[in-house]
């Protein structure tokens, strides 16, 4: 098994990672991680992980309650907190509780202020430097809660359609326009493009959760067209 990119086996591990972290877990004297049995493939993954800082018995990311009066731009993986501090900050437990202590978390709400809120913990991040996409990492998280049998982690997601990446190259020409630089028009949402929605909404007191809406997108337009207007 491999992919275009030359990544392999169960885990599609890069030849590097295969050379660092492939394990023999059957004691066969050879790390296969290509066999129809997994237990290699799989027991590599669990050592990447390891190393990776992976701690045991920790969730990779809870569900939490997001005062009504919030400032959304502390969200982000780019930023983090102690649990008290998020505390501090009126983030509770959806049962009202304070949140749960695993060290520094960050506060995620992957579809904007509308959907739901998660503090993301180590084991998340290290789920990232397997594979550096947040939705994969959500994915996988709510995949263990399940087979787990924890309740900690249930994700209902809101109805709004994603903007197409034709939309999202309009976001971000009209943000270059009106002054926040979103960084070359290319569809695609990198830090530049989140720091200018984060600029924009600031300025409009909106939400600053720096999410691409489509109401972000039609207030932008209104606001540019009513700018040309003068």
């Amino acid at each position: 098994l491999g992919s275009w990119a030359g990544a392999m086996g169960h885990g599609q591990f890069m030849p590097s990672s295969v050379l660092a972290y492939a394990v023999d877990h059957d004691g066969d004297g050879r790390a296969d991680i290509w066999h129809k049995d997994p237990e290699d493939g799989l027991a590599s993954i669990a050592n990447y992980l390891a190393k990776h800082g992976w701690r045991r018995g920790q969730n990779c990311v809870i569900r939490v309650t997001v005062p009504d009066v919030f400032d959304h731009s502390l969200t982000g993986l780019d930023q983090s907190a102690p649990a008290n501090t998020w505390q501090e900050r009126g983030i509770t437990m959806p049962d009202g509780t304070p949140p749960v202590d695993y060290g520094k978390a960050s506060l995620i709400q992957p579809a904007g202020h509308k959907g739901p809120a998660l503090l993301a913990f180590n084991n998340f991040r290290t789920l990232l430097r397997y594979n550096n996409a947040v939705f994969y990492a959500l994915a996988v998280s709510t995949l263990a809660s399940q087979i787990s049998g924890s309740k900690a982690l249930r994700i209902d997601w809101p109805n709004d359609r994603p903007l197409t990446r034709t939309e999202i190259k309009a976001l971000q020409s009209g943000l270059s326009g009106a002054g926040y630089d979103a960084g070359s028009p290319d569809g695609l949402m990198g830090p530049d493009t989140l720091r200018a929605i984060r600029a924009y909404q600031i300025a409009r007191n909106l939400p600053a959760d720096g999410f691409p809406s489509k109401d972000l997108l039609v207030h932008l337009a209104r606001n540019t067209l009513g700018s040309a207007r003068g």
